[in-house]
């Protein structure tokens, strides 16, 4: 069980059946606590990935010194050559013609070639491939839009985490988690988390308050 920071995957699942799959307040506090430890150590990654290293911070108090900062991003090179090395031919998606009669093979074709176009999968996939050399994991989003069609969205790995069943390795929930910012009547700047979770029949969206997380709604 590696350490998250927080409460391990078990005991979050635990916790939610002993709530008979009730997903509360107390539910997504122990998540955001479990995760975000995770979750921060992928930004830093990200961020040394994009070239955003302590070196170009640093600053000396006398002004006559001078400060050389020199920034050799072998992250993004090694990613770079790597994910083009790896995906320089796309990933093909096929069906096996034996298993279907010739008008299913035509209609099951037809509607995966649909769906890769759609969603432009060839750099869906590359950019997963990115996220996994630079962070270890990369997610994708899979849902219905309002026309019916299936739809596929790329996830930051530094904005999600799947909860998994240690003894079967099968993902049981999934978090997307990020900030808004929301402004008053003053101008004045408020950040809040919102909190995305995912069970097998729904979403339920929470938002950061002052006493905890509430929640807004359910998908």
């Amino acid at each position: 069980m590696a350490y998250t920071g927080g409460f391990s995957s078990e005991q979050i699942i635990k916790l939610i059946e002993s709530l008979a799959g009730e997903v509360n307040s107390v539910v997504i506090n122990d998540v955001v606590s479990t995760y975000l430890f995770i979750l921060s150590k992928r930004k830093e990654l990200y961020d040394e990935y994009l070239g955003l290293v302590p070196i170009m911070q640093r600053t000396f108090q006398s002004p006559y010194r001078i400060s050389n900062k020199l920034r050799n991003n072998w992250r993004k090179y090694i990613t770079t050559q790597g994910v083009g090395y790896f995906l320089g031919t796309p990933i093909s998606y096929e069906v096996e013609e034996g298993d279907y009669s010739e008008v299913q093979y035509e209609t099951i074709t037809d509607e995966i070639d649909d769906f890769l176009k759609r969603n432009s999968i060839e750099d869906q996939d590359a950019e997963i491939a990115e996220h996994a050399s630079i962070c270890g994991v990369g997610y994708r989003l899979l849902y219905i839009d309002t026309d019916g069609k299936e739809r596929s969205m790329v996830v930051k790995p530094y904005e999600a985490a799947v909860i998994k069943n240690a003894t079967l390795d099968l993902p049981e929930f999934g978090i997307i988690t990020y900030l808004l910012s929301y402004i008053d009547f003053q101008n004045n700047v408020t950040l809040k988390r919102r909190v995305e979770f995912y069970d097998k029949y729904n979403v339920y969206y929470f938002i950061q308050t002052d006493a905890g997380y509430n929640l807004e709604e359910v998908k």
